[in-house]
């Protein structure tokens, strides 16, 4: 896939283990793909439909997911550090143990699993928590000012 213009291509729970993408251009729409374990580092993933894929660790350090669909997704594992998440939608989606040093998180986080992250001087004022799992979560500096936490599991 080394340089392959996939835009118009049906990629709905397509399985992209081990394939090289590099400088190729994806499709707008991945819901259910997997791509775990592969690196997306540095890539433009904004506006992208990422919805219920298979991200585990996946490295997307310093990729650019601003206002993309990621609800449901798995990022188990996932780097994200400098990942940019602004104005995504990221409801229900796995952050268990995920690295997030440096990322931009996204307002919209009703029900997604922080389970073991650090979320150290993480701004999440104003975010929507409800029903979050922030189970041994690391909240120290963390800006929850404003933030909606019904029903979210501090523990």
């Amino acid at each position: 896939f080394r340089d392959a213009d996939l835009t118009a291509a049906t990629a709905a729970k397509a399985i992209y283990v081990n394939a090289d993408l590099t400088g190729a251009k994806l499709p707008r729409s991945l819901t259910g793909a997997t791509f775990a374990g592969m690196s997306l580092a540095g890539r433009d993933l904004s506006g992208m439909d990422l919805s219920h894929a298979n991200l585990s660790n996946a490295d997307l350090s310093g990729c650019n997911l601003r206002g993309a669909n990621l609800c449901s997704a798995n990022m188990t594992g996932a780097n994200l550090r400098d990942a940019d998440l602004t104005d995504a939608t990221a409801a229900q989606v796995i952050f268990v143990e995920a690295d997030l040093t440096g990322s931009r998180l996204p307002k919209a986080l009703a029900g997604a699993n922080f389970c073991g992250s650090d979320l150290t001087n993480r701004d999440l004022s104003s975010a929507d928590l409800s029903g979050a799992n922030m189970e041994n979560v690391n909240l120290s500096g963390c800006n929850l000012s404003c933030a909606i936490l019904s029903s979210a599991n501090m523990t």
